[in-house]
């Protein structure tokens, strides 16, 4: 028994010799002096059990580990626990103070490879849609006014500067007011190591391990939680997991009261939300509105314009599924404003392409039809209408008709919209100052023809000329 006892002393004797031999040998002693050294990358994160920090040395990144004690953890609550903005930087003040005493317990360097030069020209002429759906992340978009944009992605352990065959400015515009999934990329280089190298969930080598992510657990819980209250007996179902995970259910029987409870809500909220959204006009599209409202001699570039698939409340108060197109300035707008009327159940009867009525207006509108986008010239000039270019909307035409005194005599369109030019009468649809509608687009910077003097157009919304005037100073 004795010379077991002496054995297990010695290997112990040993251990303890080879960690200080190895504890030795890191690069630093703690992770306040890594941080504070020239070789730090600027790339440091962890978990409740570890903190990392990536330096660079001899031209090679390392990963420098900490193990994290109980205050550390407690430090990292109390970043948690107060919305005071002065409480919430202290408390992190002091987590981060404490974080850089703790002692370096592992290091290693990242064998990782960024991608070749090969894999990067893949990526030359792909959309930023197609980027994304080989692999790679959005991180950040860079260059000013006339430069080309530069849009960074990261993948694995590294991230790569995209330059765009677009401006920053152009990229800024699409960004902001419509869709930038078609913007394609000219060429690709590496940027650097990217947030992920300061996660163990990574391996030295690049690779991916579930089991280091801290989040791995939680999400395979969340997705077991969702499809047993989506099951035909929810509650069998939640049971069934407890019994599966007794260690959990706690957990599980809160989540699943929060989610039944929000269940209608999130279902019907996630409904909608893949109800709404803009697209490119696509080849399929392109061969149902060439001809008609994107007419053979058609100016404004097909890459201008933008489809937008919305929901909106018929005059039944029934949810019916839109189109309509518009131009990529406005498309985020118009938009958000049908989805606020939307939820806001307000009627409008139709909001369907023109080119369902082979792109005539007077069809359109007699049917109460809501729509955007039909090219056509100003008459008697070179000027695209603002119809034309898309960045004019009509809201139920029939009930909010256009009208003028031509020569002694009224011109109404739609024809059958002449009962409704009383606009003292009441009746649904009816478009005026107190109108949802009106406030909404008046809000989102666009003009109301209702306030015109010479005429009115109590259907049409549009961007005042002197914007458009800077999008198309050739138009003018």
């Amino acid at each position: 028994m004795k010379k077991i006892l002496l054995a297990v002393l010695v290997l112990v004797m040993l251990a303890g010799a080879a960690l200080a031999q190895e504890t030795a040998g890191f690069s630093f002693a703690t992770l306040g002096d890594a941080m504070a050294s020239e070789s730090y990358t600027g790339i440091a994160g962890g978990d409740d059990q570890h903190f990392n920090v990536v330096v660079t040395l001899n031209g090679a990144p390392r990963r420098l580990t900490a193990d994290l004690d109980d205050k550390a953890r407690e430090l990292a609550e109390g970043t948690l626990e107060s919305v005071e903005a002065d409480a919430v930087e202290a408390a992190f003040e002091a987590y981060n103070a404490y974080i850089r005493t703790l002692p370096v317990t592992r290091e290693e360097e990242i064998t990782a490879r960024p991608k070749s030069r090969e894999e990067l020209e893949e990526l030359v002429g792909k959309t930023l849609l197609e980027v994304e759906a080989a692999g790679y992340e959005p991180s950040t978009t860079a260059m000013g006014e006339d430069d080309a944009a530069v849009y960074t992605v990261s993948c694995g352990m590294y991230e790569y500067d995209l330059l765009l065959n677009e401006t920053y400015t152009e990229y800024m515009q699409r960004e902001e007011n419509g869709y930038i999934g078609d913007l394609t990329v000219k060429s690709a280089g590496v940027a650097g190591l990217s947030r992920n190298a300061a996660e163990l969930c990574y391996h030295a080598d690049g690779t991916y391990d579930a089991e280091n992510d801290p989040w791995s657990e939680y999400n395979a819980l969340m997705e077991k939680i969702s499809e047993a209250i989506s099951a035909e007996d929810p509650d069998e179902a939640v049971q069934a997991l407890v019994d599966a995970m007794p260690e959990h259910e706690e957990e599980i029987r809160m989540f699943a009261d929060v989610f039944t409870a929000l269940g209608g809500q999130a279902g019907e909220a996630a409904e909608t939300d893949e109800a709404f959204y803009i697209a490119p006009i696509s080849d399929e599209l392109f061969a149902r509105i060439y001809g008609k409202s994107f007419k053979e001699d058609c100016t404004l570039p097909r890459e201008d314009l933008r489809y937008l698939h919305v929901l909106h409340v018929d005059l039944n108060g029934e949810t019916r599924e839109g189109e309509m197109i518009v131009n990529y300035h406005i498309a985020e707008d118009v938009l958000e404003i049908i989805r606020q009327l939307y939820e806001a159940r307000y009627p409008i009867e139709k909001i369907r392409l023109v080119d369902e009525y082979d792109a005539d207006d007077e069809l359109s509108m007699e049917d109460n039809n809501s729509s955007s986008f039909n090219f056509r010239f100003i008459s008697h000039t070179t000027r695209v209408s603002k119809h034309g270019l898309g960045l004019a909307v009509d809201i139920n035409t029939l009930y909010n008709p256009y009208t003028k005194i031509v020569d002694g005599v009224r011109i109404v369109e739609p024809v059958t919209g002449e009962p409704y030019l009383d606009r003292e009468a009441d009746f649904p649809c009816k478009i005026d100052h107190d109108d949802l509608c009106y406030r909404l687009f008046i809000e989102h910077g666009f003009e109301w023809g209702g306030d015109w003097e010479d005429r009115k157009d109590y259907q049409h919304f549009e961007i005042p000329t002197d914007v458009i005037a800077v999008w198309y100073p050739d138009n003018q």
